[in-house]
């Protein structure tokens, strides 16, 4: 519609009363540099039950992570730097990145294909979210659901819609809330100018009660107490965000007297049926019999934990504990100890010989190579004067425990030592 000038007006004295498309130009960049949004409160991560479509809005709706049984909170966002006419679109995406736009549709008022959109209040610039609920999609469902939310263009990260063909791929018990600002655009007055959207926490499917926690098996059931060897854990349904592997140890009294976590990233979680990680170092590895500890599955969400199984730390090579002990009585007192724990080896002469260590023992132990000592080191003539003799001698009468190595075929002589 042709503009209407107004009496005595011409129409060069009406163009000055327009805008400048400069300062338009301007005001934009302006806004998108200074505005932001932010999520003043985040959803609960169990609030909620998913609702199937045949259940019609019955479902209760999402709670704020504030919430207690006297005063109940909503999910809330904010849009700072800013205050004049915006919108807020909600939906929902995956659980990890790349953030995909999710088959899972929202519930309630303000609500259309999905999508929940709506003005923000000038006055406060925040939005409350108070009767928000998670519709669950059925696998057959999901391409429908996707193509859907294609055809009006909700795809907040721009990750495209690839995964539709591949709905086990998406994980259904378990959704973000994706918040994404658009505001006034000073030029058309449409809202057309986005701001950088932005993710809740996880919201788990609080339908029906999570699987128990279940330890099936273990590659293995021990290591040595520098850590570090390979574990395979079989288990039954984890989620690879919600899940950690608890080492501890328990006195005669059944007080904790150790604890520590298996370090693991996610995907070192295998299609929620097993979990590899290396296994963390004793607390001392100054240990001279194997030492009995537990391993445990523990769900942060909500706190469980599945039975827990044995696990054994075993002593490193004798040999390369003495040496980590600095002075000659330490040395003495360490084999005087070891010697009334093994009973059944053959007491040796005052000043014990130090067993020397299998290339093949060492790496079954899972010793670093820098801490492999070498024979002349543990053997520390000057401490002991020990001549090749007596240490022959010695080794053929003795026998290391848990090892297995028989030391008596060993021959050396002068020119070994030095």
């Amino acid at each position: 519609m042709p503009k209407q000038f107004s009496m005595g007006e011409t129409p060069e004295q009406s163009v000055m009363h327009l805008p400048s498309p400069l300062s338009h130009i301007l005001a934009k960049e302006e806004l998108l540099t200074s505005a932001k949004l932010i999520i003043t409160e985040q959803p609960a991560a169990k609030s909620v039950r998913f609702r199937y479509k045949c259940e019609g809005r019955t479902a209760g709706s999402i709670a704020g992570v504030s919430s207690t049984m006297t005063k109940k909170t909503c999910p809330e966002v904010q849009i700072c730097g800013y205050q004049g006419n915006a919108v807020v679109v909600v939906s929902c995406v995956t659980v990890n990145e790349p953030y995909l736009v999710h088959p899972h549709n929202l519930v309630g008022q303000k609500c259309r294909k999905g999508v929940y959109a709506s003005l923000v209040p000038v006055d406060t610039m925040k939005l409350q979210f108070n009767n928000l609920g998670v519709q669950y999609v059925k696998k057959k469902n999901v391409e429908v659901s996707l193509n859907q939310r294609e055809s009006i263009k909700v795809d907040p990260f721009r990750n495209g819609y690839a995964h539709k063909s591949d709905p086990a791929s998406i994980d259904p018990t378990a959704v973000r809330l994706c918040f994404h600002a658009f505001l006034e655009n000073p030029v058309d007055g449409k809202f057309t100018l986005p701001l950088t959207p932005v993710v809740s926490d996880v919201i788990f499917d609080d339908r029906k009660p999570k699987p128990e926690l279940t330890i099936v098996g273990m590659c293995a059931c021990g290591a040595s107490v520098s850590g570090g060897s390979k574990v395979i854990l079989l288990c039954e349904k984890v989620i690879k965000e919600d899940i950690k592997v608890h080492f501890f140890e328990n006195d005669q009294q059944g007080t904790c007297v150790w604890f520590t976590d298996a370090k693991f990233e996610t995907y070192q979680v295998h299609k929620q049926a097993a979990i590899w990680f290396k296994a963390p170092p004793y607390r001392t590895w100054d240990v001279i019999e194997p030492v009995s500890v537990f391993i445990q599955l523990y769900r942060p969400s909500d706190k469980m934990t599945s039975e827990p199984c044995p696990f054994t730390y075993f002593p490193l090579d004798p040999a390369y504990l003495c040496h980590l002990k600095t002075t000659k009585r330490k040395r003495e007192e360490f084999y005087q100890s070891y010697q009334q724990k093994q009973g059944g080896v053959t007491q040796v002469a005052a000043q014990p010989p130090l067993a020397l260590q299998d290339e093949a023992v060492i790496s079954n132990l899972n010793i670093p190579n820098p801490l492999k000592p070498c024979a002349l080191e543990l053997l520390d003539l000057d401490d002991h004067q020990i001549d090749s003799g007596d240490l022959q001698k010695h080794l053929n009468e003795v026998v290391v425990p848990n090892l297995g190595s028989n030391f008596s075929n060993l021959s050396l002589t002068d020119t070994d030592l030095n």
